[in-house]
């Protein structure tokens, strides 16, 4: 019996930690796939997140939800831009180190994206 409840302990702690270190975090600083001049940086505390932006371009902030493997972002410029200046942007993850990203403007229409690498 005690043999049988080692074997069950020790069969869980693995699941836990397989678990855990699998998790996906969009924490960190991120680069689009090409380009040196843009920059991510986000900051997660549980499923809230928040996002600063900065460009050649331009410069927003954004906050939002991770949940499995998506980053859903409301953003607004701070700098003038040529499109819209506020929207909403989803990054799936691929895995730790690239997500791609998909811009939404406020009616829902596709209007962009990019393949974003961890730095």
């Amino acid at each position: 019996m005690r043999l049988l409840f080692v074997a069950i302990f020790v069969v869980a702690s693995l699941i836990v930690m397989v678990s855990a270190g699998n998790a996906m975090d969009p924490s960190g600083i991120w680069t689009i796939e090409g380009r040196v001049d843009a920059r991510l940086e986000v900051k997660c505390q549980g499923d809230t997140c928040q996002g600063t932006f900065q460009s050649a371009y331009g410069k927003f902030k954004a906050v939002g939800y991770f949940r499995e493997n998506k980053l859903a972002l409301v953003y607004n410029y701070f700098t003038p831009v040529a499109s819209d200046s506020f929207g909403f942007l989803v990054y799936e993850m691929q895995n730790n180190s690239v997500m791609l990203k998909k811009a939404y403007d406020l009616n829902g229409k596709a209007v962009g994206g990019e393949k974003w690498i961890r730095q």
